[in-house]
């Protein structure tokens, strides 16, 4: 009856306890010895052994466990942590002064297990005991199938507690087992309950009173329930690009990513959002990232100042981001259509297209395991639901610094604004790099196309440079072809058949022309 977390504890600080054994009741003897008892935690000794004189229950009061029922939406990939605040009641309302508790509770394994780091953590009165060191003595046991606690609140019986109202004693860290959850269609419930078989020797579930009574215990279980993701689909990406390295040694580039959000699937279930994570790698053979910044998307939020929380960190491989648009929840936006949220700079890494030749094919891709702890992507919508997000891969495709240059050189123009007629032509100029190992390099002919917008501009004409006129004493080109198409013009050249006709392009040198009008509509 009553019995304690073990069947004698023989020697405590200043005083010893005795099995009793000469009482019918089969309680403990304590002797105490002249001085007060220290605060001491042991591992699980006799905690009622200290308050029970005999041993027997008292049956004027009877006392209560609870904790909330909680749901949890599940985010795939991801455990779940949380906490259970543990709350005694005395249901009988008598106000009686308690000195201590113990009790255990179970939960069920194949889902759910205790995080050590913080077991156990008292709350509220029992924490602040002691001048808010605590109780004199607390031991907790992850044992089993779930916990055993026990506390006495003063070895000098100076701090007692009443229980009048739901008052909050323990909390226990929660976390889901890795992969329990994966999959699931249907909600899952899970039930934390009282147990009775915990403990070596098992643990009776008990109040204690000042005066060593030994209190019925009872405890209410409570629900757990993991709901599958809701069917909300939210797409990152940002557009395909392709690039081409300037400068002297093999180039370099330097460019911009810019990732959007948009929800897809049923229009029906359009959802604000409140915020969002993700994160991307790349190849950091080739590329570093310098610089993360918000998107245009997120520039209205807080009348124009941003998001009230945006942070991004750097790594070699990649990069991680996080926005919180409001803290109260106010601002949120809805990804009907894409918008940008993150503008990423990249460069490449100084000396990655020496010696390349030809184009370098990498890609952007979403990651999951950049970031400590790791950066899932996942959006923020009502109620601080977590939905996880699709990136999909973003190709680039990078030419290293080519040996010629071909450019269509700026120029400014003029039409009609009565009429909207207009025309000019354009110069295109040819140019080898120095850094181009067999630079001055001897060329026999080219051929190219460039394009035009064809609802603005029609080409007129196509023609050759003064650099090709001047071949073979002033005739020209052994071969010299231009076409007109409704949306651009192609060149081809070969300047002597013979092979004895040669240009090198050391500098900017105009090599053709092509003549434009305006579409007057």
């Amino acid at each position: 009856m009553g019995r304690s977390l073990i069947e004698k504890f023989e020697r405590c600080v200043a005083g010893w306890f005795f099995p009793a054994s000469s009482f019918d009741s089969g309680g403990y003897l304590f002797l105490a010895h002249e001085g007060v008892f220290m605060k001491r935690t042991f591992p699980f000794v006799s905690l009622i052994g200290v308050l029970l004189l005999f041993g027997s229950f008292a049956a004027a009061q009877s006392f209560q466990v609870t904790s909330t029922n909680q749901n949890f939406v599940v985010t795939p990939g991801s455990t779940i942590p949380f906490s259970a605040n543990y709350n005694i009641d005395e249901i009988t309302d008598t106000g009686a002064e308690m000195c201590g508790f113990q009790f255990q509770y179970s939960h069920d394994t194949s889902l759910l297990e205790i995080d050590p780091a913080g077991f156990p953590t008292t709350l509220g009165a029992v924490a602040a005991l002691n001048g808010g060191t605590g109780p004199d003595f607390i031991d907790g046991q992850i044992v089993g199938s779930g916990f055993t606690i026990g506390i006495v609140f003063s070895f000098t019986f100076d701090a007692p507690l009443a229980f009048n109202s739901v008052t909050p004693v323990l909390r226990i860290d929660y976390e889901t087992i890795p992969g329990a959850l994966n999959g699931i269609t249907n909600d899952i419930v899970t039930q934390i309950f009282m147990s009775n078989d915990l403990g070596s020797p098992i643990i009776d579930n008990i109040m204690s009173d000042c005066a060593g009574g030994a209190l019925p215990l009872n405890g209410q279980p409570f629900d757990i329930t993991f709901m599958p993701p809701p069917p909300l689909v939210f797409e990152i990406s940002s557009p395909d690009q392709s690039l081409v390295a300037t400068g002297p040694n093999g180039g370099s580039v330097s460019f911009g990513a810019d990732f959007s959000l948009i929800q897809g699937g049923d229009p029906a279930d359009l959802t604000a959002t409140q915020g969002f994570q993700f994160a991307y790698r790349h190849d950091p053979v080739y590329l570093q990232v310098t610089s993360i910044d918000e998107g245009s998307a997120l520039a209205a939020l807080d009348g124009g100042s941003g998001a009230e929380y945006f942070d991004g960190t750097i790594f070699p491989d990649g990069f991680t981001v996080g926005c919180i648009y409001d803290f109260q929840g106010a601002e949120t936006i809805t990804f009907d259509t894409s918008q940008e949220i993150v503008g990423i700079s990249y460069s490449s890494v100084p000396g990655a297209f020496n010696g390349v030749d030809d184009a370098v094919d990498t890609a952007l891709t979403l990651a999951s395991d950049l970031g400590s702890p790791p950066v899932d992507p996942v959006i923020v919508v009502g109620n601080g639901i977590a939905i996880f997000a699709s990136g999909f891969t973003v190709n680039l495709s990078i030419q290293p610094n080519p040996p010629f240059t071909l450019v269509a050189v700026d120029q400014t123009a003029s039409f009609s604004p009565t009429t909207g007629e207009g025309s000019f032509t354009a110069s295109f100029t040819l140019q080898e790099n120095p850094d181009n190992p067999t630079f001055p390099t001897d060329t026999q002919g080219f051929s190219f196309g460039v394009a035009h917008d064809s609802s603005l501009l029609t080409a007129t004409l196509c023609d050759s440079a003064a650099v090709l006129d001047d071949l073979d004493a002033g005739n020209g080109a052994s071969f010299f072809d231009c076409n007109l198409f409704v949306g651009g013009v192609t060149f081809g050249c070969v300047y002597s058949f013979a092979g004895t006709e040669l240009i090198q392009f050391v500098a900017a040198t105009e090599l053709v022309t092509a003549s434009y009008d305006t579409v007057a509509a």
